[in-house]
């Protein structure tokens, strides 16, 4: 894990008013609708059976199966990052997120201190993280780029030569296109390029000696 880059306090803080602001715009309007805009003035801690739904139970199984199938949030998908094991850097268990959610309590309970432990820890691990032996890391996986080639063609009848993006022909099909300068017609087809079958790989012959290092 120590090639890995730790995500820091505010990105992460970030990220969490992203999901914030989504909750909202799901929560808001639903609860408006069943308790009437007196809701959000009164100080109640909860006011009934869907107040409990909406902003306890929904929102904690949203979390753990965003965590348990991307390993993030929409808001720390979106600031790139994701939730690892801090042991093998691996996906952590079901086990592990829900016990990291439950310790989101226990993070915020005492003034919010175990959330701004985040900016102090050495892997910046807030209390929940360390409850659930997990860590958030910067994600590193890069998309890779679509380079645009070009392919020469030649019109048949005066010979002018032209550039056509090759992503244009279907591959395995043909195209066809009008000279510009003599009005001919010019036949293109995009062909497969053969790979030669990889080299097989020569096996080697492993005792029961040599398994011990394995």
């Amino acid at each position: 894990m120590n090639e890995q880059e730790y995500a820091g306090f505010w990105i992460r803080t970030g990220a969490a008013i992203i999901d914030t602001i989504l909750m909202l715009i799901i929560i808001f309007p639903v609860i408006t609708a069943i308790y009437g805009m007196e809701y959000w003035s009164k100080e109640s801690f909860t006011k009934g059976f869907w107040d409990v739904i909406l902003n306890y139970i929904l929102p904690a199984i949203a979390v753990i199966l965003f965590w348990s199938y991307k390993s993030a949030t929409p808001g720390k998908m979106v600031t790139k990052l994701i939730i690892v094991d801090a042991k093998t850097g691996g996906k952590p268990s079901t086990g592990q997120f829900v016990g990291r959610y439950l310790g989101y309590y226990v993070s915020t309970i005492p003034l919010f201190l175990g959330i701004i432990w985040v900016g102090i820890d050495k892997r910046k691990q807030g209390w929940h993280d360390k409850l659930a032996g997990t860590v958030v890391i910067r994600s590193k996986i890069l998309e890779p780029v679509k380079q645009e080639t070009n392919m020469n063609i030649t019109c048949p009848t005066c010979n002018a030569i032209y550039n056509m993006p090759s992503h244009k022909i279907p591959v395995g099909k043909k195209a066809s296109a009008k000279c510009k300068k003599c009005g001919g017609r010019i036949v293109v087809e995009a062909k497969v390029e053969k790979t030669k079958p990889a080299a097989p790989k020569p096996e080697l012959a492993v005792s029961k000696e040599d398994m011990r290092y394995m």
